[in-house]
């Protein structure tokens, strides 16, 4: 059992890492096209942009909280409760689905 847990462990943090280094180049193109200041984005430009970083900072806080998840059950890390915005987390909600609910 100890075993299982050990290789289900590796297995998500070399996942965590493979998939957050080609994140990672998406997020910090999209953050330069969006703060260069000698070429500023068009309106739809930006939009476009923002349907980049958005979704990218979804997954990235996806893949945190499967290998947050890993920890847990290994016993690494600790649950701490607090509040949350339930208005802030429905808008971000709603900001994910709302092209594919519009199509």
């Amino acid at each position: 059992m100890q075993q299982a847990r050990l290789a289900q462990s590796q297995f998500l943090s070399q996942t965590s890492h493979y998939l957050r280094t080609p994140l990672n180049a998406i997020m910090g193109f999209g953050q330069l096209l969006d703060m260069d200041k000698s070429s500023p984005l068009s309106q739809r430009q930006h939009e476009s942009v923002a349907e980049i970083n958005n979704p990218s900072e979804h997954l990235l806080d996806l893949i945190n909280d499967i290998l947050n998840l890993s920890q847990m059950e290994s016993g690494h890390i600790k649950l701490q409760f607090e509040a949350v915005n339930t208005y802030e987390l429905i808008a971000e909600c709603e900001a994910l689905i709302s092209t594919l609910a519009q199509a």
